[in-house]
């Protein structure tokens, strides 16, 4: 500042004495008068220079004020950030005592700043370490460095109040000042980045302990190359760990596959899948082809990310799989070779039942004809022995036709195709009502259904044979002097359709309600009961062809009450 000013007032000092001087001169020639205004002049200039002096001295001082606040300011805040800071920031002097001590270094250790202003440094270092840290200091105030960590890089320890140790990172920085040198440490606590570093190499020792023991191939690849791999990969593939790392991943793809698993790698590392599984060979150190089912995905490894393949090893399956397909190839051949002759068999099978039903019926029609003329035309020559002998001739042909007639019933529908559709029950029952008229009105038999009745999915022709015969057993067994009263509803059970014919009749022991089912089964003999035994047998094959099922549920001499089910026509197919 006093240069400055001297150097203006220099200035302005010559510049006005010149020109002045020489102004003057040009225009007055008197000496005294002269003198006068030289005087003047000189007063004048002593009052112009003290009036700019005044105000250059004023506004360098306002200069400085400002300059002197926002120093103040920055300290301030420099000292709040400071104080503020979550790292421990520490000041000592020359003597390594603690000159300032911030709120970081308060959390840290444990210790309030108050107390520790004024004390060694010593009190926040594990007693093994101070004579360490003391030369440490002493070598850098020594060294022309500026700045270094503390413990050349090293990790180091610190001791909270409660007397507990911790590690921690630290650089130290020096500023001489007066002669003086102030030391400032900048601590930070590293106990959970430690404890962190701790779990992931535990983690680590699990992980790579797991890997080697696994039965799964484990590959870990970036870019191609191999990072790791563990012992089952190396049995697999027939190379060593060593040899496996020196290799590209897909040298060791089949080459039949390479393009596809290029293309899987490279959609993984483009984001477009997050994992997949897959099946492909690869080719071993011997050149043998063996099949890897694959996971992939990607997994951060050594801190950057990766390709992870688990693979087990399936070539044992994929042969047992060719074996079974080219069995089962074998084996739907000869199925197709034995359904042929099967059907083939069937049809001729079918023809001839026919055929001898047909010549059987032929000598029965002739044997009853025969039987009844004698009857008719020669009674008068029979005694009562001839003519029980031809009723009971003429009873046998007429049972004998009667299960021929029903033996191909069942045979029909054994072996039919049976086309399944809507059918309408009420429309059924009319129908067998109609056929049976004859037997009711001859029985006096009293017959009531509850209409309408639900429609079912079935077949015509079956269900009309199925009802038939329920009918019509309910209106045979019934006790002698009895007239059979049948009544048939239906109920709808979720997707299914009950169809109940009950009756007054004779009952059944629950010993034999399965029995009745089966073919040739009577209870009772041609004496009592007529019939071939063969009837419910009808019913129940007729029902297990249309996806139904039947059943009865008696008392004896209490009457029975059959049923059979088939789905209804909103049941799902």
């Amino acid at each position: 500042m006093a240069l400055r000013v001297s150097v203006i007032y220099s200035a302005i000092a010559g510049l006005w004495i010149f020109f002045s001087d020489r102004l003057l001169g040009s225009y007055v020639t008197d000496a005294q008068h002269l003198t006068q205004l030289q005087t003047f002049k000189g007063w004048g200039f002593i009052l112009v220079t003290a009036l700019v002096l005044y105000f250059l001295i004023r506004h360098e001082q306002r200069q400085i004020m400002r300059a002197d606040a926002a120093r103040r300011v920055s300290e301030a805040h420099l000292a709040e950030v400071i104080n503020i800071a979550a790292d421990a920031i520490i000041t000592l002097d020359q003597e390594q005592r603690i000159v300032m001590f911030n709120q970081g270094a308060e959390h840290i250790f444990g210790y309030h700043a108050t107390d520790m202003l004024g004390q060694p440094l010593d009190l926040l270092l594990p007693t093994r370490f101070v004579d360490v840290h003391r030369h440490h200091i002493s070598d850098f105030a020594a060294n022309p460095d500026v700045a270094r960590g503390m413990a050349g890089q090293l990790e180091v320890l610190g001791r909270r109040r409660d007397g507990s140790e911790f590690p921690a990172e630290a650089t130290i920085s020096k500023l001489v000042q007066n002669g003086q040198t102030i030391f400032t440490v900048i601590l930070q606590d590293i106990t959970q980045r430690k404890q962190a570093e701790q779990r992931l190499r535990e983690s680590e020792i699990k992980f790579r302990t797991l890997a080697e023991s696994m039965a799964a191939a484990i590959f870990i690849y970036r870019g191609g190359a191999l990072l790791y791999v563990n012992r089952q990969a190396e049995t697999i593939s027939g190379y060593t760990r060593a040899e496996l790392l020196a290799m590209d991943f897909l040298d060791v793809v089949h080459p039949d596959f390479r393009g596809f698993a290029k293309q899987q790698a490279m959609a993984r590392r483009e984001g477009e899948v997050a994992s997949a599984r897959y099946e492909f060979k690869i080719l071993t150190k011997n050149c043998e082809e063996r099949w890897l089912d694959t996971t992939a995905g990607t997994i951060e490894f050594e801190g950057a990310l990766a390709g992870l393949g688990t693979a087990y090893d399936i070539t044992e399956r994929k042969w047992a799989e060719e074996g079974l397909r080219k069995a089962k190839d074998d084996l739907e051949k000869k199925v197709a070779e034995r359904t042929a002759e099967l059907s083939n068999a069937n049809s001729q099978l079918e023809a001839f039942s026919y055929s001898v039903a047909h010549d059987l019926r032929a000598p029965l029609r002739a044997m009853q004809g025969f039987s009844h003329a004698l009857l008719e035309d020669h009674v008068g020559q029979l005694d009562a022995v001839g003519q029980d002998y031809a009723r009971r001739v003429a009873a046998a042909a007429r049972r004998m036709d009667e299960l021929i007639k029903d033996l191909l019933a069942y045979s029909h529908v054994s072996r039919a195709a049976l086309p399944l559709a809507a059918v309408d029950v009420t429309g059924i029952m009319a129908d067998v009502l109609a056929h049976l008229e004859t037997e009711i009105r001859e029985r006096q038999a009293q017959v009531v259904i509850t209409t309408p009745l639900p429609s079912v999915i079935g077949h015509r022709a079956t269900l009309r044979q199925v009802m038939t015969n329920l009918i019509g057993n309910a209106i045979k067994f019934v006790p002698a002097g009895i007239a059979p009263q049948v009544r048939v509803w239906a109920e709808e059970r979720g997707e299914w359709v009950r169809v109940w014919v009950e009756d007054n009749g004779i009952g059944i022991a629950v010993e034999n309600q399965e029995r009745i089912f089966r073919v040739f089964e009577r209870l009772h003999g041609i004496e009592h009961y007529p019939g071939t035994g063969i009837g419910l047998a009808i019913v129940h094959k007729g029902l297990e062809r249309m996806g139904g099922r039947a059943g009865v549920e008696s008392v004896l001499d209490k009457g029975s009450r059959f049923w059979v089910e088939l789905r209804g026509p909103s049941s799902p197919s």
